[in-house]
């Protein structure tokens, strides 16, 4: 049972891998690649195997021929939303560069082998500009997150000198307190932030410039 199991996970992995909508793999090729991974099975097995996973909604494209081919008709997001979602990591001026290239590299894996290769090869890396602040990432996911709480939000306000070296304000200490009652878009919340004359709203705009 545990070996069945295993196998139909196997199974599974392959198809993720190396089919999508324009490649197949036969039954030879899902056979050769459970012998690479110490799985042992008759040809007989695969039909029942691809049936098993189709009963629990994988969606399997089957064809019947000399020798049947499946393939994985589609994955959890389609080509054309993954080049929509790699296109806006890559222009966001928030996310680093490292971090635009690991969140890439994880959307890739979302796909086929051929094609990641496609998503990769269509990428256009123009001069962006991009955070230096790797931490940057998650402070916008707290800010988000404490926009959909309705929570305070306090800010430490900073400034560069000379040397481009931050320097805090007011001894480090936090100041003044913005409560974001209702859950809408960073972008526009801190639009909102920065029309307002209040020393709250000038440490919100100072956060959005000098740390987004």
């Amino acid at each position: 049972m545990a070996e069945s199991k295993s196998r139909l996970l196997y199974i599974l992995q392959y198809l993720w891998l190396k089919t999508d909508a324009e490649h197949y793999a036969t039954t030879g090729d899902i056979l050769t690649y459970l012998r690479e991974n110490d799985i042992r099975c008759d040809r007989k097995t695969i039909p029942g195997d691809i049936q098993k996973l189709c009963d629990i909604g994988i969606d399997i494209e089957e064809e019947r021929s000399r020798e049947n081919r499946y393939s994985l008709s589609s994955h959890l997001l389609t080509l054309p939303e993954l080049k929509l979602l790699i296109d806006a990591v890559e222009s966001s001026k928030f996310i680093t560069a490292k971090k635009s290239a690991e969140l890439i590299e994880k959307l890739s894996r979302m796909s086929s082998i051929y094609q990641a290769a496609e998503l990769k090869s269509n990428l256009y890396v123009s001069e962006r500009v991009k955070s230096f602040n790797e931490q940057i990432y998650y402070l916008v996911d707290n800010i988000n997150t404490a926009i959909n709480h309705g929570k305070q939000i306090s800010f430490r306000y900073f400034h560069f000198d000379q040397h481009r070296k931050e320097v805090p304000n007011n001894g480090g200490k936090r100041s003044g307190q913005l409560k974001a009652q209702t859950p809408v878009p960073l972008k526009r919340f801190i639009s909102s932030v920065k029309h307002k004359s209040s020393p709250i709203s000038t440490q919100a705009e100072a956060l959005a410039q000098e740390r987004i």
